[in-house]
């Protein structure tokens, strides 16, 4: 099989080397959802060579316009040679605090920030928003699993579109 080296500039991360198949070509739609699928059941987020091998079975004819479908509706997006899907809609079994009302809304607030909320950060912001330090560990903690945050002595850094 032949490699097809693909750039996504979008992200302005140059990503995926899409192995090519002759399989029948699917719809984008279809596509897309077979993308998510495939991403949100290898914990949604997934590196270039884990991503190739996992869709090598998909029609290479619509795979470019189903990803950059899913990066236009925000819904999937390539960062740091991985491509992560929306916590909005990567269903998680044991990181469901970050992917609730909650979670989502700290989410925002976090990014409204620069993307990092240092403890100070965090005092001020957090009480302003109703938070309290229990419910954001919890939430935090989650989002370590999932990559999506890293917590260090600084404070909290998002690690999503736009905040790397």
């Amino acid at each position: 099989m032949k490699q097809r080296c693909k750039t996504y500039l979008g992200s302005a991360i140059v990503f995926a080397c899409l192995l090519g198949n002759p399989l029948a070509a699917q719809s984008v739609n279809a596509q897309s959802d077979a993308i998510i699928k495939i991403v949100s059941s290898n914990g949604c987020i997934m590196s270039a060579p884990q991503f190739n091998a996992a869709t090598s079975s998909l029609s290479e004819k619509n795979m470019d316009k189903a990803l950059k479908r899913l990066e236009d509706k925000n819904l999937a997006w390539f960062e740091s040679g991985k491509i992560v899907l929306n916590p909005s809609i990567c269903p998680g079994k044991n990181h469901t605090a970050g992917r609730s009302k909650e979670g989502l809304r700290l989410l925002q607030v976090i990014r409204d920030n620069g993307c990092i909320m240092s403890e100070q950060d965090g005092d001020r912001l957090l009480k302003a928003q109703g938070f309290n330090k229990r419910e954001v560990g919890k939430i935090v903690q989650s989002w370590a699993k999932e990559g999506i945050a890293v917590r260090n002595n600084d404070g909290i850094k998002l690690r999503i579109k736009g905040c790397v």
